[in-house]
């Protein structure tokens, strides 16, 4: 992976195969890309690089301890607007390299670089939503998700905490309302039937409740915005 500054780089893996049978060089760590070699060419001149006679090729820079020997190699860039995000590079096969190993390493990198932003963003949004719960745990909050259609809900477990539930408890409408303290059952039930799902109108309701866990009064306020599907 390259970064942003188009200098430095994060030197992830070879392949298996390589790392079993003839290759130990350490990988964690790198050399900038202004003393990389010529399999870094790729990234200067922003196409991929065939070599495919190393031994006499000119612009090497040595290969580091217990690298692998080199025969021939492809290293090709991948782009995002102007900048290159990451390269990779296969080497030593038995033939000369020919333009359909060029297409063939340039759509494996691709494919890799789509399959890498995905689980970034994947790791992003769950430690967003760690985060989330983690602050609505310490101010005593919590997010729900109401099916109207099936009456049933879900919520985070700041909410099970301020209602004093566990994972397991019953999550419908009408176990919701059991949980409304009973002098206010009746203002939750018709703010959320006639307010909410006859008129459509978001759920805004200030009502107290009685937690599972010690059977205390709380003051709970609930907000909710409506969404729609095409039925």
């Amino acid at each position: 992976f390259v970064h942003d500054d188009q200098e430095t780089i994060e030197l992830l893996t070879w392949s298996q195969g390589t790392l079993a049978h003839y290759c130990h060089a350490v990988f964690d760590k790198h050399y900038p890309i202004s003393q990389a070699g010529i399999w870094a060419d790729a990234l200067r001149q922003r196409q991929a690089v065939v070599v495919n006679d190393y031994a006499t090729a000119s612009g090497k820079h040595g290969l580091p301890e217990g690298h692998a020997s080199l025969v021939r190699l492809i290293s090709v860039p991948v782009m995002e607007g102007d900048k290159v995000r990451m390269m990779m590079g296969v080497g030593n096969k038995a033939e000369v390299y020919d333009d359909f190993d060029v297409e063939t390493t340039r759509l494996i990198a691709d494919s890799l670089w789509r399959l890498a932003c995905k689980r970034r963003a994947e790791m992003r949004t769950q430690a967003s939503e760690k985060s989330l719960a983690n602050a609505q745990i310490l101010v005593g909050m919590g997010s729900y998700e109401l099916d109207i259609a099936a009456q049933r809900w879900e919520c985070s477990a700041g909410l099970d905490q301020v209602f004093g539930i566990s994972a397991d408890y019953e999550r419908t409408v009408s176990s919701w309302l059991a949980l409304v303290h009973s002098d206010d059952r009746a203002m939750a039930e018709n703010h959320l039937r006639g307010h909410v799902v006859d008129q459509r109108q978001s759920f805004s309701l200030e009502y107290r409740i009685i937690r599972q866990t010690d059977k205390a009064m709380r003051w709970v306020f609930g907000l909710g915005n409506l969404t729609f599907d095409d039925q």
